[in-house]
């Protein structure tokens, strides 16, 4: 639980208005929170997430003054780009990093309320499945939704997820539970007063398309890996990795998408971003 208390989210002024650098801050640790959820698997997404951090760092570093909170960031670049608002800069990295933000409150929120899969009640399966119909279900094609399906049966279970997001300490779990509790409370206000400056800036994109055809293929070399103990079982796989990329057919941007083929089954352990 130290890797989300440590870094917390400052609570929000009365005007609600979210200071960029102290949001910056904060959320230049959560791509970690994806290495708790799987190293390699969630790896195209912890970089995603850098990736648009950076992007948004780049433009308050050009000016800090005139991008003091990040709705003078969004109504600076509006006036700035003019038609083409809001499918560049820092205002498309801050919609996609918005979702990825839902995407952790919601998951943590649906595991501090309890919320599991009886029959397999150390899992989290569930509580990622709900996050991700709830934050970025809706702003991915067909091909996405499917892979994410296959990439949360590599999830870790809920004891070992836990003990990552405490950095390795043993914890009883009502600790962690209630340490992810207070963390909520910031993480919460500012993900929905970010959601919140995007419906009334009318700023929200479709940011759908990357199914409409596939600009290369890789394929890797089989290799021999033993899953993790919150994968599927003690046995090893043998993976096929087979790398192909995508481009949006509205904003040009491409995409990968790795999916890793167990040939001791027809399961598919896949992760993308």
């Amino acid at each position: 639980m130290a890797l989300l208390m440590e870094h917390q989210f400052k609570q929000l002024p009365a005007d609600r208005q979210v200071e960029t650098r102290s949001f910056l801050e904060s959320v230049s640790y959560l791509p970690q929170f994806f290495d708790c959820l799987g190293p390699t698997v969630f790896a195209p997404v912890k970089a995603d997430i850098a990736g648009n951090i950076t992007k948004i760092k780049a433009v308050y570093d050009s000016n800090p003054s005139r991008f003091k909170t990040l709705h003078q960031m969004l109504e600076t670049e509006k006036e700035m780009y003019g038609a083409i608002w809001p499918k560049v800069g820092a205002t498309l990295a801050l919609m996609c990093l918005k979702r990825v933000l839902r995407f952790i409150q919601v998951m943590l929120q649906s595991l501090v309320d309890g919320e599991k899969d009886l029959n397999n009640p150390n899992l989290i399966r569930v509580n990622c499945t709900k996050a991700y119909e709830m934050a970025l279900k809706k702003s991915h094609g067909w091909l996405v939704q499917k892979l994410f399906k296959a990439t949360v049966f590599a999830a870790p279970y809920k004891d070992e997820f836990l003990k990552s997001l405490s950095k390795g300490r043993e914890v009883k779990e009502e600790d962690c539970l209630n340490k992810i509790r207070q963390f909520l409370v910031n993480f919460t206000a500012t993900t929905d007063a970010v959601y919140e400056m995007y419906t009334k800036m009318n700023a929200e994109l479709d940011y759908t398309g990357f199914g409409g055809g596939v600009v290369s293929t890789r394929q890797h070399a089989h290799r021999t890996l033993a899953p993790t103990s919150g994968g599927s079982g003690a046995c090893k796989l043998n993976l096929q990795w087979i790398e192909k990329v995508y481009k949006h057919q509205h904003t040009g941007e491409k995409v990968i998408i790795t999916e890793k083929r167990a040939t001791r089954g027809s399961s598919i352990l896949s992760s993308f971003h």
